[in-house]
């Protein structure tokens, strides 16, 4: 769990930079990110604040999120029928990471 953790930590510092967006885009990373939020399982936060990073001011990443579908994974997440989340702080963080999506689309 740990080192899934840190692995999608290290992906998110990457998604700082530009063109990493775009190559985390073309290598399907967001459609398995969108499939991973699908699942609902421990993993799908890490896979909702990545798709956060990486569509971050990155207008192609936005693109390939509506056209993968990511809209009606996301949506249940902003509705707070999503996995539950262990305290107030991870819910918070959660929308956070859900509104910033929307704001970036």
């Amino acid at each position: 769990s740990e080192y899934v953790q840190n692995m999608f930590d290290c992906l998110c510092t990457l998604m700082l930079l530009p063109p990493h967006q775009i190559a985390f885009g073309k290598a399907q990373g967001l459609e398995l990110m969108i499939r991973m939020m699908r699942q609902r399982n421990f993993s799908s936060p890490l896979a909702l604040r990545l798709a956060d990073h990486a569509t971050r001011h990155c207008q192609v990443n936005c693109q390939i999120f509506v056209e993968k579908l990511g809209l009606p994974v996301l949506f249940p997440f902003f509705m707070k029928k999503g996995p539950k989340t262990k305290s107030k702080a991870e819910a918070r963080e959660q929308e956070e990471h859900v509104t910033s999506i929307i704001q970036s689309l």
